[in-house]
């Protein structure tokens, strides 16, 4: 039977795997039902989000290994990834900045709701956050005016109704609707005001703007670091580390690999599938860097300069899902 102890650890990585995109597509799912009752029935609305973010914050906050990990493409409903992937990331970064129960979870119901307004835009407006044409941009930042009124029929909380309000605030005056500065913004609202603005990054309307993660977060820090909160982006950038999932690697080796999930305790040995043309991609292992001394990262490259049969190996991502993984399978 030597034969099947190679592939036990490809096949618990796949069911790992599985178990996270089940439950993406599942917190997908009632996003939409969310969108769908919000005008009609706001306070179900409510309830809906509330149980999905619950079982999200019971996960993080009874289980401390956990890693934040990259979906594959087909992963739920593209309408509704940028919500799930900030109340992902906005849930985790309470957690690593030592925030208590209650404010996480209100963080992760705002984030999840944060962009509920939208539904009340044309969806020619939706991706025109940075239309040279000052009607288009102003007719797009109205969505945080009628978030902000479905916040209120919905009932959330202060805090939720904070980050609803304010997630496109800025620390240093430049963000809107009303150019709040540092600690006029609920501290709520400045964790998700910094995870959305990542993600808008990563996952802009069109793909073809998106940076790689590991671009995403050096440009975060080294460009816009003034517009958000200091200790949130401190912890921030020490969670996601300088590689975080979905970014395209050169090892030290001379192997490539894709960074597919990040344990927040060593962010900066993220577990990576490397390209290996003697193991077919469906059985292909992924290595945890921190057990592989031998093997360090070069550096990150664009996934267009991966070669051709490491491109299709790896499959970087064009849009990027991220997700919450749980080794004691509480989540899932």
């Amino acid at each position: 039977m030597a034969w099947r102890r190679g592939f036990e650890i490809p096949i618990r990585q796949r069911q790992s795997l599985d178990r996270c995109e089940r439950r993406f597509s599942a917190v997908s799912k009632a996003f939409r039902n969310v969108l769908q009752n919000v005008r009609a029935q706001p306070e179900e609305a409510r309830a809906i989000a509330e149980t999905e973010v619950g079982g999200m914050v019971r996960a993080v906050q009874q289980e401390q290994d956990v890693a934040i990990r990259l979906l594959s493409e087909k992963s739920g409903q593209e309408t509704a990834l940028h919500a799930i992937n900030v109340s992902v990331l906005s849930v985790l970064l309470g957690r690593a900045m030592g925030l208590d129960g209650e404010l996480v979870e209100a963080i992760g119901l705002g984030a999840l709701l944060h962009d509920v307004g939208k539904i009340e835009l044309p969806d020619v407006m939706r991706g025109k956050a940075d239309s040279p044409n000052p009607t288009e941009r102003r007719m797009f930042q109205s969505h945080v005016e009628h978030s902000r009124t479905l916040a209120e029929r919905m009932g959330l909380g202060e805090a939720a109704a904070a980050i609803v309000a304010q997630h496109h605030e800025a620390s240093d005056g430049s963000g809107y609707p009303q150019a709040l500065k540092g600690d006029a913004i609920h501290p709520a609202a400045r964790v998700v005001a910094l995870v959305n603005h990542y993600d808008n990054l990563c996952n802009p309307p069109n793909p073809i703007h998106a940076l790689t993660p590991h671009d995403a977060i050096a440009a975060v820090y080294r460009k816009t670091k003034e517009k958000f909160d200091a200790a949130a982006l401190n912890a921030f950038v020490r969670m996601m580390g300088i590689y975080p999932p979905g970014s395209v690697l050169h090892l030290s080796d001379g192997r490539f690999a894709l960074s597919v999930a990040v344990d927040p305790a060593n962010a900066m040995k993220p577990k990576v599938l490397i390209h290996d043309p003697a193991v077919r991609p469906e059985d292909a292992l992924i290595v945890p860097l921190a057990e592989h001394p031998e093997l360090s990262i070069q550096r990150a490259i664009k996934p267009m300069a991966l070669p051709r049969a490491a491109f299709d190996y790896l499959q970087p991502r064009k849009r990027t899902s991220f997700f919450i993984e749980s080794r004691a399978r509480r989540f899932g």
